[in-house]
């Protein structure tokens, strides 16, 4: 080794040198590809224990390596060693340089090829924080140090990115897959959990006759038979954020009883906090988030079980049946109670009504029938993306609370069975805006015993209001005679508008799309209206003799 690089790797160890004291032992675990006779780095992390813990025993990923499928000599290694904080420290100084060994412990390393690595903060410091997929929840958002590959890794480790079972394999063994996560394929990693506090918690505790507030902050060190972390040498700081700008910084001194308050003028908005040691740094950080100051409870019964029957409509559309419980509201709870602050009420509501916007505006899609392909689809396969369709339409359907409107100028009896009942919620009454010359169409499975598609309609409703009573679906036909006054086709569920491409009687038939639109208000308004010129479907299918 030359003296440059002797020099680097004590530079290193230096800079890590006061982990050994915080963590006795560390778990190093390393996953890896082996191709064409040559190794190759996948993902690497060294998890650090505190003092009060022990790490586990090390373990491999079967007693050989996994042979990747469709790649002849290709194999991948999965393992976890347990050593020492220094040796494990040793080694991630040595894998910075470029000396990567598979085989910790083993009489002969295994050297493995990786991109060249940086490290992300300097040596000797962490970040906190970090989106982290592969951190366990003890870790309690650990203390990140990565190194960080500078280029795109080997063509094999990208190769076998292509490769369903090798993702699916590197996910049941790192807990992760890092194809997902291009920013940690073929680097390393540190995980230094806090090692002074083993809890940490802050929360509002009281309320004061002139509206002020006392925050109360609680650590519990981290301790064992021989030794206790030092809380004293900790320092709290405290900041709150009020509708997006910064409105308080304080710090608090930390009692080996972990114990202190925090006094604030008025009930606090959004509180975020950091714990930083003398020795050691920022141990932990918490973005700014809102406390949780009442809870509404809202208890539903499930009743009876409503068995709903859909009528055939037709060779390519069989009959189906359907269970829907029917919920009812027995009790609503609130716990807590508002926080006395108008301004501050004021604005939560004009910044939640932003945040809808936004979420409007980013509206999504699905994409329903078959794809064009050089081979035909197979009825199985029509089938599989007609069920598709309908299951996709009905999770929006049962996902109304408040409003389910169905616009459609061809919507039939089928699809107010197939569609329209599957809500359960009683404050739910489906409305149907459907147009006439659907209504014209024969109905009926028996040659020579069809009737108009309206009549039976009507029937149907009539036998649903005996049965569901107020819940029963409201149908309306819309103006415009054979042409009716909206062409398309729309499914309002509470405040939000989907428009549909296909008619709802032949969803997966074809190639169609339904997407949530950004701007709901102005075809609701829309619907609205046209609905107020509507007339009621027993206006125009009048009722057989004897009924009423």
């Amino acid at each position: 080794m030359t003296p440059g690089l002797v020099s680097e790797h004590a530079a290193i160890e230096q800079a890590l040198h006061g982990l050994a004291d915080d963590y006795p032992e560390a778990l190093v675990r390393i996953a890896s590809l082996r191709a064409g006779g040559l190794h190759y780095l996948v993902f690497g992390w060294i998890e650090f224990y505190p003092f009060d813990m022990q790490a586990p025993i090390g373990w491999k990923a079967g007693k050989r390596p996994w042979s990747v499928p469709g790649r002849s000599g290709w194999s991948c290694g999965f393992s976890a060693h347990r050593v020492t904080s220094e040796i494990a420290i040793r080694w991630y100084t040595q894998a910075a340089t470029g000396n990567i060994n598979l085989a910790l412990g083993a009489p002969s390393p295994v050297p493995a090829i990786a991109p060249g690595l940086a490290p992300e903060p300097t040596w000797g410091h962490f970040a906190t924080s970090v989106d982290v997929p592969f951190t366990l929840p003890w870790h309690d958002g650990p203390r990140i140090h990565r190194l960080v590959p500078m280029r795109r890794p080997s063509r094999p480790v990208w190769e076998l990115g292509a490769i369903e079972p090798a993702r699916d394999w590197l996910r049941d063994n790192l807990g992760f897959d890092p194809f997902a996560y291009e920013e940690w394929l073929g680097g390393l990693a540190l995980l230094a959990p806090d090692p002074v506090c083993a809890s940490c918690q802050l929360f509002p505790s009281a309320r004061s006759s002139s509206n002020g507030e006392t925050l109360s902050l609680q650590l519990v060190p981290r301790r064992t038979a021989l030794r206790t972390a030092d809380l004293t040498s900790l320092t709290v700081h405290v900041a709150e954020r009020r509708f997006g700008a910064w409105a308080s910084i304080q710090s608090v001194s930390v009692t080996q009883d972990g114990f202190a308050t925090i006094q604030a003028p008025q009930p606090t908005d959004q509180v975020g906090w950091a714990i930083v040691c003398r020795k050691r740094g920022l141990l932990r950080a918490s973005e700014p988030y809102p406390w949780l100051n009442q809870i509404n409870i809202d208890t539903a019964m499930s009743g009876a079980i409503a068995e709903v029957e859909v009528p055939s409509g037709g060779r390519r559309k069989p009959a189906q049946t359907y269970r829907v419980a029917q919920r009812a509201s027995v009790q609503s709870l609130v716990v807590g109670g508002p926080v006395d602050d108008r301004a501050r009420a004021r604005l939560q509501r004009l910044l939640a009504r932003r945040r809808d916007r936004e979420r409007r505006a980013a509206a999504p899609q699905r994409v329903f029938g078959i794809q064009p392909s050089p081979s035909p689809a197979t009825p199985a396969q029509l089938e599989a993306k007609k069920q598709e369709a309908q299951d996709f339409v009905v999770g929006l359907v049962r996902a109304a609370r408040r409003r389910l409107v169905f616009v459609d100028p061809f919507f039939g009896p089928r699809e107010m069975r197939l569609f329209a009942l599957q809500n359960s919620h009683e404050a739910v009454v489906p409305r149907i805006l459907t147009g006439l010359l659907a209504l014209k169409t024969l109905a009926g499975a028996a040659q020579g015993f069809q009737a108009q598609a309206g009549l039976h309609f009507a029937a149907d409703l009539r036998g649903l209001e005996a049965q569901l009573g107020r819940r029963a679906p409201i149908v309306r036909i819309m103006p415009g005679q054979d042409q009716s006054v909206i062409h398309d086709r729309y499914l309002l569920v509470d405040d939000e508008v989907w428009h549909c491409g296909p008619s709802f009687n032949e969803l997966g038939d074809r190639i169609g799309v339904i997407v949530r639109l950004p701007n709901p208000l102005e075809i609701r308004v829309m619907i609205a209206r046209v609905w107020l010129q509507s007339r009621p479907l027993s206006e125009i299918a009048p009722s057989p003799p004897g009924a009423g």
